[in-house]
């Protein structure tokens, strides 16, 4: 989950009790722990952060001690702050120096148990999809022999209908070694009596009564073909249901260009897409000049403290009667997930700017304006209603049959509330789907387009 997402989720669970969770990336805790200031930084100078997470474990198991004039317990007793029990999410995405990072945090290796801080953490093997990033299955496997630790299995899916539970589980079922073989996900307790499609069930009575649709797409190799039907298909749930909102639809691919057709296929019909997940690169937010002439208040005030409250007046101040700018747009989103996190207490303004530039930086995962399109990569964290999952060399993804299963899970569990599988004919995932027989899945009968190659192929031509 990403950390701001696990912030504004927090007063509703827990109350005022939010305020005193302080939620960071590993990054972003060690930039705390040794001190590190994005603020300071020439922002054109591109930062170590692997080199940042080292330098804390250091910190964190006494190297250097002497540097501080501390020993090396004091030190990292200092460094902690008080902190006691911690909670890491997506633990199966962690590699050796994040793994190294927190055995330290953790006091993992300590003799005395008083000065080891309380560890949850919370991970699913099924979806370890970053091993060309370092990520290993093994830490998630050890975690309970590392820690001494109890395993309980959280099951229930809040997210997706049956339907799309069951098809998912099929899919991950013959991944080797899993860790939840004798626990599969299921639906939550609250909608175990829903229609197993949800309500497509009833609005697509003709067609797919809410069953994950695997849809034939031929084998062109350009891809214009797949574009062309996805988009008729789209087109058709989207007539069906008069609130529809392009902005809840994904389509999902193994790689950025098998997603280009797809592009050009929504330029030609009209309707809004844009690429996720850093695809498209854009002008850096901390460089709009409202959120710079914000930034150059917060300077002039580096020494102090103020609460969102106060923030939030300088803000306004700033902005006077000028209008609803993208940069102010940013600027009262901004100040309102610090209000959100830090409720009436005081935070250094040095703090403060930091996280403005770390909430800058986050701005290419927030949600435009039409469809999402993505790789599983991209979208991993992220749920749509209308999930399409291209068809593709997924193999070329990752280097083995298991992961790239766990990649095509990642890609069908984006779905909240139809999803529909393309295939080329070829031995692929959604064809295995669509041949055991799988009372959540249907197969359709791909639908004759005249001419969509050609169309598709133009639109190309225009959008690059």
């Amino acid at each position: 989950m990403q950390r701001r997402i696990f912030v504004a989720a927090l007063p509703d669970l827990i109350d005022t009790d939010a305020f005193g969770i302080a939620a960071y990336t590993y990054h972003g805790l060690a930039m705390r722990l040794t001190g590190t200031s994005l603020a300071a930084r020439n922002a054109d100078t591109p930062i170590d952060f692997d080199a940042i997470l080292a330098d804390a474990t250091r910190m964190l198991k006494g190297e250097g001690a002497e540097e501080f004039g501390d020993e090396p317990d004091a030190l990292r007793d200092r460094m902690l702050g008080g902190f006691r029990w911690l909670l890491v999410d997506e633990y199966q995405d962690i590699n050796a120096g994040q793994y190294d990072f927190l055995s330290a945090l953790a006091g993992r290796t300590l003799s005395d148990s008083s000065r080891k801080l309380t560890l949850m953490a919370v991970g699913d093997d099924d979806q370890n999809i970053y091993e060309f990033n370092g990520a290993q299955v093994e830490f998630i496997r050890r975690f309970e022999t590392d820690y001494n630790a109890k395993t309980d299995y959280l099951v229930e899916n809040f997210r997706s209908t049956r339907h799309i539970i069951d098809a998912a589980n099929a899919l991950i079922k013959p991944h080797p070694d899993r860790l939840k073989v004798d626990h599969p996900i299921a639906i939550d307790r609250d909608r175990r009596k829903n229609d197993a499609g949800g309500i497509w069930a009833r609005k697509d009575s003709g067609v797919s009564q809410g069953r994950v649709q695997v849809l034939p797409v031929g084998t062109d190799p350009l891809g214009h073909t797949q574009a062309w039907l996805a988009i008729q298909e789209l087109q058709r749930l989207a007539a069906t249901a008069p609130h529809w909102d392009w902005s809840r639809v994904a389509i999902i691919a193994s790689q950025w260009s098998v997603l280009n057709p797809m592009r050009a296929a929504c330029e030609l019909k009209g309707i809004p897409a844009h690429f996720a997940g850093g695809r498209e690169k854009s002008f850096p937010a901390w460089r709009l000049r409202e959120v710079s002439a914000l930034m150059d208040c917060l300077r002039q005030r580096l020494t102090q403290a103020m609460t969102a409250s106060e923030l939030r007046t300088i803000a306004n101040d700033l902005r006077g009667n000028a209008l609803l700018t993208p940069g102010f747009r940013l600027i009262e989103q901004w100040c309102d997930s610090v209000m959100l996190e830090s409720g009436a207490f005081d935070l250094p303004v040095s703090a403060l700017l930091d996280d403005l530039y770390e909430y800058c930086s986050e701005q290419n995962r927030v949600a435009a304006e039409g469809i999402t399109l993505t790789t599983a990569h991209g979208a991993k964290g992220l749920e749509f209603d209308h999930v399409i999952v291209l068809s593709g060399d997924w193999s070329h993804a990752n280097q083995s049959l298991p992961a790239e299963r766990r990649l095509y899970y990642v890609a069908m569990t984006r779905a909240r509330e139809t999803l529909t599988l393309c295939t080329d004919g070829q031995k692929d995932f959604a064809s295995e789907l669509a041949n055991a027989s799988n009372p959540a899945v249907f197969r359709r009968d791909a639908p004759i387009v005249q001419n969509c190659q050609l169309a598709c192929r133009a639109a190309t031509k225009r959008s690059a």
